[in-house]
């Protein structure tokens, strides 16, 4: 599906895809956050071993891309599926999906809302309990793809449609959105 010049520096074909002047050419999210971390010896944004935020901020800035994120995309892909499959066979696939979501995708959700909606309890960043963390970043989109895709969750966790608004009014997500707004229509 990617076009023949991203295939050329990303072997999977997909975005985003860093590269740089010596040669690296990354893509994967976390893969990238990490390596510009690396490169510019920031900890401001990943707790270093001894803070008492570092498991937080491991849990949560592997379980954005590991847990949270299949998880909406793969309701994401049904709910499309389900929309697309011509009757009388998109009966099936309601059926299927109704229980797929019932004892699997919601269960898995909301386990992992609860435990963000635990963690905002009298603080305003999920993965530290002082300071924006390459974590938070990375559970912008997908906890924005749960809560808009149920609005009822907005309400069940209270603390993270709170923590996704002040997450968009953060100036770095503005511009972030303006240069995503300029390519492809713009998010948050």
């Amino acid at each position: 599906l990617a076009p023949p010049e991203l295939k050329a520096i990303s072997p999977l074909g997909t975005s985003p895809c860093l590269t740089d002047d010596g040669g690296v050419a990354l893509s994967e999210t976390n893969a990238i956050i990490e390596y510009i971390l690396d490169k510019t010896g920031d900890t401001t944004y990943r707790p270093v071993i001894g803070n008492p935020d570092r498991n937080d901020y491991l849990f949560f800035f592997h379980g954005a891309q590991g847990s949270l994120g299949p998880t909406v995309t793969q309701d994401f892909v049904w709910k499309l599926v389900v929309s697309q499959v011509p009757c009388p066979i998109n009966s099936i696939f309601k059926i299927v999906y109704g229980k797929l979501k019932e004892s699997f995708l919601d269960p898995r959700l909301n386990t992992f809302l609860q435990v963000c909606e635990d963690k905002l309890k009298g603080r305003d960043y999920i993965a530290s309990s002082t300071t924006l963390t390459a974590a938070d970043i990375v559970l912008i989109f997908p906890m924005e793809e749960a809560l808009d895709g149920d609005e009822t969750l907005k309400t069940k966790y209270p603390k993270c449609e709170a923590w996704k608004l002040r997450m968009y009014k953060r100036d770095a997500h503005k511009r972030a959105m303006s240069k995503v707004g300029e390519t492809e229509g713009g998010r948050g």
